[in-house]
């Protein structure tokens, strides 16, 4: 798996890992690690995906993994950025983000742990999970990448996939 480019330090590859072989198209972009940035970056995944049945799942995982990176990574600092990568095949679509790593892991119990409380936040990676075929991160404490496949398949409720390789 090649590598294409380093940028602000986040590694951006051809093909994100761990897409399947018959992924046929991939983008990515670069964005500014600002709260204005998420609905650029959904909107990204909602052009991209445009007519197909998975987009508007895709564009609802984009916000949430945009929203952990630009909330919980250094991406969300001043002059942070983030890397949204979108790999569509025929019945898959693939949503990464990059982001330039944090004090923590990616960690579903956490969220969980804070879905039980009566704030607003903290469901992002429930929600991942719910919406997701597949989910999880790569990565280290310098840059992490977290991603979900979507896909038109139905899930079983309550299924929870942790997806690292």
């Amino acid at each position: 798996m090649a590598v294409m480019d380093n940028i602000g330090g986040l590694p951006i590859r051809m093909r994100a890992r761990g897409v399947p072989a018959h992924v046929a198209c991939g983008w990515c972009r670069v964005f500014q690690g600002c709260p204005d940035q998420a609905p650029q970056a959904r909107r990204f995944v909602r052009y991209l995906l445009a007519g197909s049945p998975l987009a508007s799942v895709a564009e609802a995982v984009t916000g949430e993994l945009v929203s952990n990176a630009i909330l919980h990574t250094r991406s969300g600092l001043p002059g942070g950025l983030f890397v949204v990568n979108l790999a569509r095949g025929r019945h898959v679509a693939v949503v990464s983000v990059v982001d330039q790593g944090g004090p923590a892991d990616p960690a579903l119990a956490a969220a969980a742990a804070a879905a039980r409380d009566t704030v607003e936040a903290g469901r992002g990676l429930i929600t991942v999970a719910a919406l997701a075929a597949r989910w999880g991160w790569y990565g280290t404490y310098a840059s992490r990448t977290v991603r979900a496949a979507i896909t038109a398949a139905a899930r079983e409720p309550g299924t929870i996939t942790d997806w690292k390789d």
